[in-house]
């Protein structure tokens, strides 16, 4: 699962807007499919290292897909809000309104 969701996370950003709506697509319906205890160890790190990604698109399906995750697993995402709040707060200054 995670090789798949790093690949669609980086997809997000082509030039192809076929390709980029299949790479959310298909980022949505792993983070549906996978195991909430994936989430500490497997989603959330991948998630972190695309709101790094220097495309904005790539930026705002990690927080699109970090939002589908406190629904699917609540319980984990509240156990690593201290890790996340820095990186999604910093993420507020990004000159892309769309992020």
């Amino acid at each position: 699962v995670g090789a798949f969701l790093a690949a669609a996370l980086d997809e997000c950003g082509s030039n192809s807007s076929s390709v980029r709506e299949a790479a959310e697509d298909t980022a949505t319906a792993l983070i549906r499919l996978a195991n909430p205890w994936a989430f500490p160890c497997l989603i959330c790190p991948l998630l972190l290292k695309s709101l790094k990604s220097n495309e904005w698109r790539v930026k705002s399906n990690a927080l699109d897909r970090l939002a589908q995750c406190s629904e699917t697993a609540p319980g984990q995402v509240c156990k690593l809000l201290p890790k996340l709040i820095p990186v999604v707060s910093s993420q507020v200054f990004d000159t892309k309104p769309q992020v």
